[in-house]
């Protein structure tokens, strides 16, 4: 799926986000700018969630609660780029089976481990190398019912 802004990337993200159940844990893949953190920013925003989405980078998580009457009332936002312990894998498995968070990890590669308890991976990449605009967002794991209703909701058919 292509998207050719921020403000469309964040679109297909609060799509997706109305699809995503708590303690669902969904991998972001992609170069850096790529949009990743955008990604996150706007599955945020489709919560309602209180505080400015940044990359966590340097402090490894930061949790967004949301204002919603849905089940997802939370996410929980990592960055392992520049901090990938293996013990952060246990941290982060503790919001397994949530009954209200889904969490978002940028760069699950960096963690091995992650990648069996990971639900879906996402990957977002440049159209062309070096561009400021436009992206190709690939769904690498995601039940093909899930994309489909994602298309529609995007009003990417």
């Amino acid at each position: 799926m292509r998207v050719k802004d921020e403000p469309e990337t964040c679109s297909l993200a609060a799509a997706f986000c109305e699809l995503a159940s708590p303690g669902t844990f969904i991998g972001l893949q992609g170069e850096l700018g790529a949009g990743k953190t955008a990604f996150v920013r706007g599955f945020a925003s489709a919560l309602n969630a209180s505080s400015q989405v940044s990359s966590p980078s340097y402090v490894l998580e930061h949790v967004y609660t949301g204002d919603t009457n849905g089940a997802l009332k939370a996410i929980s936002h990592w960055d392992l780029y520049r901090l990938a312990p293996e013990s952060a894998i246990e941290e982060i498995l503790e919001y397994r089976g949530s009954s209200d968070c889904a969490v978002l990890i940028e760069w699950p590669d960096r963690v091995s481990a992650l990648e069996p308890f990971l639900d879906y991976l996402i990957e977002i990449r440049f159209l062309q190398e070096g561009s400021e605009t436009g992206r190709e967002v690939v769904f690498k794991r995601f039940p093909v019912e899930v994309a489909s209703a994602l298309r529609f909701l995007a009003g990417k058919n």
